[in-house]
């Protein structure tokens, strides 16, 4: 099974690297030709545990170059998805699916709308990876990555890439209900991403600022109300005790929306509280809390943008 990877930022390149030394036939695609030319030059630097190691792969800015795969992982931003669409289209065989590892809600629609819905698979992983430089990333946090069908099935394609991910180096199970797996995922980030970006702290410290659980708990409450009014069945009893557990066991990671605001990038806000506040308009859920963050976060990408002499000493 050939795998071509489109995005070599964190989880491209972590997932690039892990694969490639579990001998998977996998090529990255990226666009940052300052990224590709190191990758190019020194392979991607993956650093686990305070050791680091080269890890040769082929890499393209091109994708005519990459040739045709089984599986393109897409792992760029959100808010990249329609314009990765060509290069997934011409890396994909003609039997070929594309598997989105993004956070948020949406992608999966995007791509099903050129592509058709029976060749999206739809992924979560767990692993936590950090950029340190161009093609240089830290793994800061091993997990499961589950993947199924956009149907909610667990399909003999899924059970494949699966095990492959997983005789790769990266252990992987396909599911049922692959969409309820992804709302559950969206339901964290609800909580954490906007949170920490905003005040500024690490996963952990959400937990032990008074108010802020109590902030967490209602913009949870509402995307789940939003889950509910569109038929998603999600696989977790209580998802605010969810929610909790994966803020400690990531107590010390910077969320990525976090790094985002500190590098000056744009978020994916709009793909994960606004994605609930739109969602939620759709279908008649009132959404105050995550439309309020959703705007906080989106002033904060606007402030970035000011000059020097409007911002404080």
């Amino acid at each position: 099974m050939r795998i071509a990877i489109i995005g070599t930022g964190a989880i491209g390149c972590l997932f690039g690297a892990i694969l490639k030394k579990g001998g998977r036939d996998v090529v990255l695609l990226g666009r940052c030709r300052e990224t590709v030319e190191a990758i190019q030059n020194h392979g991607v630097v993956l650093e686990e545990q305070g050791a680091k190691e080269s890890v040769r792969l082929s890499v393209f800015l091109n994708p005519a170059e990459a040739g045709t795969a089984d599986i393109a992982i897409l792992a760029v931003k959100a808010y990249d998805t329609k314009g990765a669409l060509p290069s997934v289209v011409s890396l994909l065989g003609k039997d070929g699916a594309v598997l989105t590892l993004q956070n948020g809600i949406g992608n999966a629609q995007i791509l099903a709308g050129t592509l058709g819905a029976d060749r999206v698979l739809l992924g979560t992983t767990a692993h936590g990876s950090n950029v340190v430089f161009p093609g240089h990333v830290r793994h800061a946090g091993v997990g499961d990555t589950l993947l199924g069908e956009t149907s909610g099935a667990c399909s003999q394609r899924a059970e494949d890439v699966a095990a492959c991910f997983t005789s790769g180096g990266i252990a992987s199970r396909a599911v049922e209900n692959a969409p309820g797996f992804l709302w559950l995922k969206l339901f964290i980030n609800v909580a954490i991403n906007p949170l920490t970006a905003l005040l500024q702290v690490r996963n952990g410290a959400l937990l032990d600022i008074p108010g802020v659980p109590e902030m967490m708990h209602r913009v949870v409450s509402e995307a789940e109300a939003v889950a509910r009014a569109r038929g998603i069945e999600v696989p977790c009893k209580d998802v605010m005790k969810k929610t909790g557990q994966i803020s400690r066991a990531t107590g010390a990671n910077v969320s990525s929306m976090l790094q985002d605001i500190r590098a000056g990038r744009r978020t994916e806000i709009d793909f994960i509280n606004g994605a609930v506040a739109r969602l939620g308009g759709e279908t008649g859920v009132p959404t105050p809390y995550n439309e309020v963050l959703a705007a906080a976060v989106k002033a904060l990408e606007e402030r970035a943008k000011l000059p020097p002499e409007k911002l404080p000493d």
